[in-house]
């Protein structure tokens, strides 16, 4: 079987009505500054891709900050739906750049670099 690639189109609306209210705007930055990350890599939602990511973040974020990133990204994962990585081209509409994901849109998320999390308080 091949790759399973992640897509969670409605994910802020799944995210209001399963998260608790107090881990929402935490969850929602996670997975907005993941989206983020996969276009600014030219990468798509694969386990992979969630490895990498969250590995990047255990190298800087302290401990309860990237707990709270790596349970945003697992519940991301486990509600999303999983394709397979060729079907995942076609469903997201992929233009003719081979390897190159179509930017993901993310509603209340501007285009604009996302700040790092080191500048965070919290």
């Amino acid at each position: 079987m091949g790759e399973l690639i992640v897509k969670f189109d409605e994910w802020e609306r799944v995210l209001r009505d399963t998260v608790p209210a107090k881990l929402q705007a935490d969850y929602r930055e996670a997975i907005a500054k993941f989206l983020y990350w996969l276009r600014a890599q030219g990468k798509t939602a694969s386990v992979a891709a969630f490895k990498e990511h969250l590995a990047w973040k255990q190298s800087y974020l302290p401990p309860e900050r990237y707990e709270i990133r790596r349970q945003a990204l697992r519940w991301y994962y486990h509600h999303g739906r999983k394709l397979p990585a060729e079907t995942a081209a076609v469903a997201h509409g992929a233009s003719g750049a081979p390897g190159v994901p179509p930017a993901h849109v993310v509603p209340g998320v501007s285009a604009r670099p996302v700040p790092d999390d080191t500048a965070s308080s919290a």
